[in-house]
Parts: C-alpha cells; sequence; structure tokens
C-alpha cells in the first residue's frame, strides 16, 4: 500500500494500534474462544428451550385428556394452569437469552474480523 501507516491511522480500534503481531494474534486467539463458547452456550440454551417447549405441549396434552375424561368440566387457577404459566416464562426467559447471547456472538464475531484486518495491515 502507499497509504499512512496503520499505527498512524485514527478511528482505529482503541487499544489494538499498540499491539505487535504476537499480541495481535493472542487477542484473535482469545476471541475466538469466546466465540466458540458463546455458541455452545447459544446451542444449549436453544436446547433447553426446545425440551421445555416440548414438555409444556405434552402438559397441554395431558390437560386436554383430563379435561375431556371430567367431562368438560375445569378448574381455573389449577395446579396445571400454574404449572403453564411458569413453563411459559421459562421459554420466554430463554428466548431472551438466546437473543442475547447472539448479540453477544456478532459482536465478538465483528471484533474478530476487525483485529484480523488490522493484522492484515501490520
Amino acid at each position: 500500500g502507499g497509504g499512512a501507516s496503520p499505527r498512524a491511522r485514527k478511528g482505529g480500534r482503541a487499544g489494538m494500534g499498540n499491539l505487535d503481531k504476537e499480541s495481535m494474534m493472542d487477542k484473535v486467539m482469545e476471541l475466538q474462544r469466546q466465540v466458540n463458547a458463546l455458541e455452545e452456550e447459544r446451542t444449549r440454551l436453544q436446547t433447553e428451550g426446545q425440551r421445555t417447549a416440548q414438555e409444556m405441549s405434552k402438559v397441554l396434552r395431558e390437560n386436554e385428556e383430563l379435561f375431556k375424561a371430567k367431562g368438560g368440566l375445569t378448574v381455573k387457577g389449577g395446579a396445571s394452569a400454574n404449572l403453564l404459566h411458569k413453563m411459559k416464562n421459562k421459554v420466554k426467559e430463554l428466548e431472551g437469552e438466546v437473543a442475547s447471547r447472539d448479540a453477544a456472538l456478532k459482536k465478538i464475531k465483528a471484533e474478530v474480523r476487525v483485529t484480523r484486518m488490522n493484522e492484515l495491515e501490520v
């Protein structure tokens, strides 16, 4: 290239401009480990969410069968209604965790790309 040196540039990543190639490689490796850990956590949360949703479906089917067996009588606010409410909240909570993990993963992946780009410029 015929431009200014990467160290003289402004607007680069704060704290990254002073790192030598080895330090940058260490940073890239650390970020990659974080990406891998977050991907594993996201997969675990998605699996847990699916399992909870399946359990909720099972409880709903059982409730329908009980409802039919009792001739259509319903007990409002019973234990199964409480369980269903708890399970729905758990599913929402897990979905929120997955979304936040996805956001964190996206941020780390972007940092890895920036770090690699900075490394290529050196």
